[in-house]
């Protein structure tokens, strides 16, 4: 087993984006830790509303109705 360091989108991009940039795609595929993800990347996708490309599956990730009212409440909408 290796660690990894951790680090939120919002502490990683937002500084690094140039004035008047945007983000308008993230996808994420991280095997039950898609709440995790979106919760780091909140201010983020707040701020630019990009279109995101979530993988979940519900063996790997028992709170994923949890992530879609998250995500509800930011005017997504879920589509399969």
């Amino acid at each position: 087993i290796q660690s990894v360091a951790q680090i939120a989108l919002d502490e990683h991009i937002l500084p690094r984006l140039a004035v008047g940039r945007s983000v308008d795609l993230i996808k994420i595929d991280v095997e039950g830790f898609e709440l995790e993800v979106v919760e780091g990347a909140m201010a983020l996708i707040e701020r630019d509303h990009p279109l995101l490309s979530i993988e979940i599956e519900a063996r790997h990730n028992d709170h994923y109705a949890r992530l879609f009212e998250v995500l509800r409440e930011r005017g997504y909408r879920r589509f399969i």
